[in-house]
Parts: structure tokens; sequence; C-alpha cells
């Protein structure tokens, strides 16, 4: 992964200043020894740059990136996990010379030049986001991958149009500009040459044609696509799981190990921990290492909230909650040397997990609400995990959340996901014959119970303990008030404004 920005101005000298300004507040996004890569196309008046995290082809992959005709030029942030197969294509159609082994990037730049922005966006099996300027057409375009899995905004004033990967990145840019998502699923197009405001269209869509087939064939369907997301995500080197012990990372950790067995899971735990038995005896059976790092109380979090905030930058309670006990987490995962941590995230979106399959449900209303969560997840889990994995270097991958996986379970009717066995039942019948029976039929717990953290959003708040030790937040202003759900999101909206992120008018709304 890595920190990317750009600028559309006429001013050189913005545009040099401007662009060093987002990389340094993006500099936890790369590695030393990667930092401020970056180009200037004065001829139109645009620069790009990263600040990059190297993974795949680490001493060939820089950027920015010109396609080989030289008619684009290329920052990405984020994995091609078919890079390989890409190029084996392009190599076919004459458009890469055999014998090359280039990086992902490299990979999506020649892309680029042989298919287009369209059709390169749309064989790409990835989690990511990339700006390119196309020199021939004098036209920008940033993407974003299908779900907003990582992250791309952009402020755009009459002066300069900024992109970067995250919002503090622009916070500091005109007054009169709004910070803006590039949507998930989005390709945004800006015409250099008149500099008018970018025009964003969808490049995929959450809709795809129901399923036909018959309802037995479903788990072993997903069991397939499950464990090709996996093998394309697992890298060639040592990596680590985020594990719960709960049954969506229990189920990645099984796959994983097929893959590549030199693999360390690490559970996060505190005194009572539900998790940390399974976490133990899964580990055990798989003769895989287990680190079990001890969860930080709430005294230790406390004072960590503000800095929770800006890093996250959200005021919602369900983000803030859940990101700061990974401090420690990710923390040691990192110390430890890896770079590459897979996570369970996203079954739950997919599969009705948040369903309870006793109540009287509808599956108009089941199908709204699925595609609500999965709307809001680039405001929530994607949010946090990319957000808490950068604070210390780490790309988290997400296995389910994968394009093919995600339209085939969009296909399905929620009543194959929900009844007297549960929810989410395609992944506890795939689980049924690769985890003990109690793993796969463990219910859900989220992910600071499940580590033993014991509140509650009206009273004792989070994490961080009682709202009555929190100063007494200032009340916010008029676009702004009446938004907090809970007393505890009064202090994290207080702090989120504080901090400068009042300009992403987006956030003025709840997420799901």
């Amino acid at each position: 992964m890595c920190g990317i920005a750009a600028i559309v101005a006429d001013d050189a000298e913005l545009r040099s200043v401007a662009l060093g300004e987002m990389l340094t507040q993006l500099r936890h996004r790369g590695r030393t020894g990667t930092l401020y890569e970056r180009c200037d196309l004065v001829e139109l008046g645009c620069a790009l740059g990263t600040d990059r995290l190297p993974i795949v082809s680490p001493g060939t992959n820089r950027q920015p990136r010109r396609s080989p005709s030289g008619r684009y030029t290329v920052v990405f942030n984020g994995e091609v996990f078919n890079h390989r197969e890409l190029l084996a294509r392009l190599t076919e159609e004459r458009a890469a010379p055999e014998g090359d082994s280039p990086g992902d990037t490299a990979v999506l730049a020649i892309a680029l030049d042989h298919w287009g922005v369209d059709a390169t966006v749309d064989r790409l099996t990835w989690e990511g986001a990339f700006v390119c300027v196309d020199h021939e057409k004098k036209t920008l375009h940033a993407a974003r991958d299908h779900l907003g899995i990582k992250p791309l905004y952009y402020a755009h004033a009459p002066g300069a149009t900024r992109f970067a990967s995250e919002i503090k990145a622009l916070t500091g840019t005109e007054e009169d500009s709004r910070i803006e998502p590039v949507p998930p699923g989005s390709l945004l197009s800006m015409n250099l040459a008149d500099r008018s405001r970018p025009i964003v269209r969808p490049w995929w869509s959450p809709s795809p044609r129901p399923y036909t087939g018959a309802d037995d064939e479903v788990p072993g369907r997903v069991g397939e696509l499950l464990r090709e997301s996996v093998r394309l995500r697992v890298p060639e080197q040592p990596y680590a799981v985020a594990l719960s012990g709960g049954l969506d990372s229990s189920l990645v950790l099984r796959l994983a190990v097929e893959v590549n067995p030199e693999v360390t899971a690490y559970v996060l735990h505190r005194p009572g921990s539900p998790d940390l038995p399974f976490a133990r005896r899964l580990c055990t059976d798989l003769g895989v290492p287990l680190v079990e790092v001890e969860a930080p109380g709430p005294d230790r979090l406390r004072p960590l909230m503000p800095d929770i905030v800006r890093t996250v930058e959200t005021w919602e309670w369900q983000v803030v909650n859940h990101a700061a006990p990974m401090t420690a987490l990710f923390e040691r995962i990192s110390d430890d040397g890896f770079r590459v941590v897979l996570t369970g995230e996203g079954a739950d979106e997919l599969f009705h997990g948040y369903t309870d399959p006793e109540g009287d449900w509808n599956e108009t209303v089941l199908t709204e609400e699925r595609r609500r969560r999965l709307d809001s997840l680039h405001r929530t889990n994607c949010r946090r995990l990319d957000r808490m994995g950068m604070r210390y270097g780490l790309e988290c991958r997400v296995p389910f959340l994968d394009r093919e996986l995600t339209e085939f379970a969009l296909s399905l009717p929620a009543r194959l996901s929900l009844g007297p066995q549960g929810n989410k039942l395609p992944i506890r019948r795939v689980a049924a014959t690769l985890l003990p029976p109690d793993m796969a039929t463990r219910r859900k717990l989220s992910f600071a119970r499940g580590a033993g953290y014991k509140y509650a959003p009206g009273d004792v708040a989070s994490v961080f303990g009682p709202t009555q030790l929190f100063e007494k937040p200032a009340q916010p202003t008029p676009e702004w008030s009446g938004l907090a759900r809970y007393p505890v999101e009064e202090i994290f909206l207080s702090s989120f404004l504080d901090q400068g992120y009042g300009r992403a008018a987006y956030l003025r709304t709840a997420s799901t």
C-alpha cells in the first residue's frame, strides 16, 4: 500500500509546495527510502506523488510510473492481486515484452496503455485506488475499487484540484473547496485543458442478476470463491492473520495455511476474552504460531482518543471504538516485521451476519439493509482497517470482499443465509468442512467484545471508559448538530471538528 497525492494547478510553485505538504501528511503510509516519489507534468499543470510502502517487487515498482508508450502516468495505492495473469495476457497480446516480470503498478501502466482506463479497471482483481494522467487526451482519471476498500479523496476549487489517500492531507486546501470521496466503484475524470469540475461515474454496479442455481450448490460455490480469494491475497513472504477465533477470521486462517504455511496468527485479549480459547485451539490444531497481545485498558486508551479520531478521520462510535484497541495489536504485528495482514472483515455484510435468524424478517428489507451496509463499508470497517493498518505500516487484505465473491453473495436471496441454524449459513456450511463444529456455529461478537471489553454506548460508552471521565465537549456548529447518537459520539464529534475534518461534508450523515 501507499499514500498517493496529486494536484492540478497552473502555478508551478503551488504544485510543488502543495504536493510536498500532502505527502508529508501521508508519510505514515510509506516507508523510509520510498517517500516523496514525485513528478511534475509541467505541460499539463499537474503533479503526482507517492509515499510508497513497497511489497510487490519493491526494487522495481517505483512511482509515479510512466506507461511504455508514454501516454499515461500513474500513481497507485493498493495491490493488483491478478497482476501476473494480466501480464501474461498482455504479453500474449504483444503489449508487454516476454520474460519481463514487473510489479503490479508497472503492469497497471502497461494495461492502461493497451486497454485504456475503463477496460483496465474492469479487469483488475484488486484492493486499491489510482490516479492517472492521459497525456494524449489531457485528462486526469481517478479510480477506486468496487467497495472502496482503499481510500481516495479530492477537493476541487477554481485555483487547484487536489487528490489524496486521506482527508488529513486535504484539510489545508482552499477554504471554498469541499473534501469529497471518490465513491467506491467509481471513475472520476477531469479535463486538464479547461480545469472543469471532475465528473464521476460508476464503473461497477452492486446489482448482479439474481441467483438461479440450486440452493444446495451455494455453499460449494462460496467455498470455491473464498478459497481463490484467499489464494490471491496470501503473499509469498511470511505474513500475519488477525485472528479473533470467530468464524470468519478462523476460516481465513485455515485456508491461508494451505497456500503459504509461513503465517503467524495474532489475537487481542483482555481477562475473560471469549476469543482467546478458540484462537488457541485453532492454532494448536493447525500448527500455527499464535501471538497473544494483551489489550490495553480504558485508562491507557483514553488519552489516545484524539489521536485515534485523527487517524480514522471520523466521529462515528462503531469506528473509533473498535479502532482504539487495534493500536496494541497492529503495533505488535509491525514490530515483529510483518507487512501483510489478512483479516475476516466483510462476511457479516455480505451474508446477513447482523440479522437475528430467529426474528421476523422481510426479503426486501434485508436486501436493502445489506446494500446499505456494503455502501457504508468505506466509512466503517474498511476505513478502520486501512487507517489503523497504515498507522503501523501494515497492508490489511480482506478476502471476503473480493469482487467476484461479493457479486455472488449479492445474487443470493436472504433466505439462503438465514435459518434455524443461524445466520451466514453459506459461510457456516463451508466452515463445517474445515473447522471444529463449535467454531462453525459460533455466534458473532464485535471485535472489542471478543477481545474482552465490556461497554454499552449509552453508559459505559466505549473502550475508553465512562463518558464522565472526558471533558464536556463543545457544541457543534448547526450543520453538525444532532448527529451524535450517543453521549460518547458527542465527544468524538468535537475532536473530529477540532482537527479540521469538518471540510468533509459527506460525513454530516451517519453510516449504517
